[in-house]
């Protein structure tokens, strides 16, 4: 009875941390949402507090997903709309384009393939718009002691909560957002109090436990003691060349555009909006090969992206014509 009575007292603990983790505000992460965005997009959305902040404070429209059904229900009362499912599977009702700003606020550590999803999150977001992500670091000091240790303990929550399936250092971060067609823009982080404490941070050198690190960077030394990295970051070259495009498009100069674009797929080859249209151009000039070649390297990173299998037939039916 004693071990059945504690069973049940931890389950409710259990559950009570899990509520109050699905009502967290975020305001760390409400700052970086520029004042201009008014469509948003909140994956992981809990139970829609942060949502419910950024529409009292002027957005016009806040999209949460979330992955619980208990939880997505009271989203509800807070959000202009809620999408129940694993975003690694769920398909968005919403054309290209359509937000202005998505919210990937402790989510990519969840997630069996990030970089697939951030690639597909990809067409969704405008041209000028902006994503915005938490993301733990793993090289904090206290996981580097834990392996020196010899031990990796997962816990309720924190950097190695028991529910995170990848791990990210600073390196990683930036190699995940330029893989996935981002330019990262801005990026700030939750330190742990304790560098503020320490004797000499300019120095490179520090102890912990059994550890001693020398010759490290300023930068290097701070990183150890970032609990949480914000990020913030916009489709990559995208200002640049779409404004290049659009007065090419205008000017109705279609070698041009052909030529932006495939400079461009050079530095990104995995960008498939930029694949898209490039496919959507040499189709149009009668560039066939060309176009089923872009689309197919889109279909790799997006196998079920509708206009892209829907182009891929015309211009599959019109070569065989010729």
């Amino acid at each position: 009875m004693i071990n059945d009575t504690r069973s049940q007292t931890q389950n409710g603990l259990d559950k009570a941390v899990d509520r109050e983790y699905f009502r967290q505000g975020r305001k760390e992460v409400e700052t970086l949402v520029p004042e201009e965005a008014m469509r948003i997009l909140d994956v992981g959305c809990g139970e829609g507090i942060l949502g419910k902040s950024l529409l009292d404070g002027g957005a016009a429209e806040v999209v949460g997903i979330e992955v619980d059904p208990v939880v997505s229900g009271s989203a509800k009362e807070n959000l202009s709309r809620v999408l129940q499912g694993d975003i690694e599977l769920l398909e968005l009702p919403f054309e290209d384009g359509y937000f202005d700003c998505i919210i990937f606020a402790d989510v990519l550590e969840h997630l069996k393939e990030p970089l697939i999803t951030l690639r597909r999150f990809n067409r969704y977001l405008a041209d000028s718009g902006t994503i915005i992500a938490s993301i733990p670091n793993v090289r904090y000091y206290g996981v580097i002691n834990m392996l020196v240790e010899g031990e990796w303990k997962y816990q309720d929550s924190g950097i190695l909560d028991k529910t995170h399936l990848r791990f990210f250092a600073r390196k990683d971060i930036d190699a995940l957002f330029k893989e996935a067609g981002f330019e990262i823009t801005g990026i700030t982080a939750n330190i742990d109090p304790v560098y503020t404490s320490l004797n000499d941070p300019l120095s490179g050198e520090i102890s912990f436990g059994r550890v001693n690190f020398k010759g490290l960077s300023c930068e290097e030394l701070k990183d150890l003691f970032v609990i949480q990295y914000l990020v913030k970051a916009e489709k990559a070259g995208n200002k640049k060349v779409y404004n290049a495009l659009n007065r090419a498009t205008d000017s109705e100069d279609f070698g041009k555009v052909i030529d932006i674009l495939e400079r461009y797929l050079e530095q990104h080859p995995a960008d498939t909006d930029f694949l898209y249209r490039h496919a959507e151009v040499s189709y149009m000039l009668g560039q066939f090969d060309k176009a089923l070649d872009s689309i197919d390297k889109l279909l790799l990173f997006e196998p079920e992206r509708t206009d892209a299998i829907e182009l891929k037939g015309k211009i599959s039916m019109v070569s065989s014509r010729g």
